[in-house]
C-alpha cells in the first residue's frame, strides 16, 4: 500500500502517463477500504447506527465547508494555511508528549478533540481553495 502511494507521488505528471498514475491511485485506495474492512465490521457489530450516522455527519460538514470554500474569498483562506499547520503541529506535539507523559489532563478535557475538528474542518475551507487556486493557475493534474 505505501508503494502504491510512493508510486504516485513520485511519478511526474506529464500528460501521458495519467493511466498509470490513475491506476496507482485506484490500487493505493482499494487497498486503504480493503484494511479497514474489520475496523468497519466491528463497529458494525457494536452498534449498526453508527456508520450512516458518521456517513451524513461527514457528508454534511463537507458539502457545507466546501460551498463556503467556493463562494468565499479564497485569497484570504489561502493565508489560514500557516496558523492551521501550527495547530496540527501543537496538537501532534501534544499527543507525543502525552504518549510519554501520560497526563490526566489530556483525558479529562474534552476541548483538544473539539480543537482537532474545529482544525480539521477549516482545512476543508482551506484545501479546497487551495485546489481552486492551483486550477485557476494552469495546473491541470486531478490525480495528485
Amino acid at each position: 500500500m505505501a508503494g502504491l502511494l510512493i508510486a504516485l507521488y513520485s511519478t511526474p505528471d506529464n500528460g501521458k502517463n495519467q493511466s498509470l498514475r490513475l491506476n496507482y491511485l485506484l490500487g493505493f485506495s482499494f487497498f486503504s477500504g480493503f484494511g479497514l474492512g474489520p475496523l468497519i465490521e466491528h463497529t458494525l457489530y457494536i452498534d449498526a447506527n453508527i456508520l450512516p450516522t458518521a456517513l451524513m455527519a461527514t457528508s454534511l460538514i463537507f458539502v457545507c465547508f466546501t460551498i463556503s470554500a467556493i463562494y468565499g474569498n479564497r485569497r484570504k483562506t489561502l493565508f489560514y494555511g500557516g496558523i492551521l499547520f501550527s495547530g496540527l503541529s501543537l496538537l501532534a506535539y501534544m499527543s507525543l508528549i502525552n504518549l510519554f507523559f501520560r497526563s490526566q489532563m489530556m483525558y479529562k478535557v474534552c476541548a483538544y478533540v473539539y480543537i482537532a475538528f474545529a482544525i480539521m474542518c477549516a482545512f476543508v475551507i482551506y484545501d479546497t481553495a487551495f485546489i481552486i487556486e492551483k486550477r485557476l493557475r494552469g495546473d491541470t493534474d486531478y490525480i495528485g
